[in-house]
């Protein structure tokens, strides 16, 4: 298998991406879901913070900076925004983490919609679980919700996040998800 055939997939996976969210999601149905994250009047309200921080994440260069780039070149941002990116990883972080989970989930709920019966595995819905985990930055906050595993030294180390997802093995999409830490487990989230 050869760079540009990979390339060339990844590409027309972010393209068909895009089209299952312009289809699953109306901007009315995002802006519900973000209302609450407003603050005030300002550049990076959460419909704008959401869709920059999704291409984000899509992106090969998962960089603040190229994020911002591209949300001035697609027009997102006025050419004049500024190029520092303390602004849209704060408002990253006035993002609530009800709202996206309310927007994956429904997501996910909307995908499943358009499953087609003959694609079903004998006609049957299959539910996919799968579990993670991640490493947190090092704060107090985080220390205290997600304590690094007891197999490391105390002091060294990072806090743990650990996930569990269900997901329909039809259309991939993500029906519902729990974080947690390290005391429990992967079938207990």
């Amino acid at each position: 298998m050869d760079m540009f055939f990979i390339v060339r997939k990844a590409t027309q996976l972010k393209a068909s991406c895009t089209e299952i969210l312009k289809a699953a999601f109306s901007l009315e149905h995002v802006q519900r879901a973000l209302i609450s994250s407003g603050k005030r009047n300002q550049i990076y309200k959460p419909v704008i913070t959401w869709g920059i921080w999704l291409g984000q994440t899509l992106s090969a260069d998962h960089s603040c900076r190229s994020a911002l780039a591209c949300a001035k070149s697609a027009g997102i941002l006025s050419k004049k925004a500024s190029v520092h990116t303390g602004g849209y990883c704060q408002a990253c972080n006035r993002l609530k983490e009800t709202a996206l989970r309310a927007l994956g989930v429904g997501l996910g709920k909307e995908l499943i919609k358009g499953e087609k019966p003959q694609e079903r595995w004998h006609g049957r819905r299959v539910i996919i679980p799968d579990g993670s985990s991640v490493s947190l930055p090092d704060t107090l906050s985080n220390q205290k919700v997600y304590p690094q595993p007891n197999t490391q030294s105390a002091g060294c180390g990072f806090p743990v996040m650990y996930l569990s997802a269900l997901m329909s093995l039809t259309s991939g999409a993500l029906l519902d998800f729990e974080t947690g830490s390290g005391n429990g487990s992967e079938l207990t989230l």
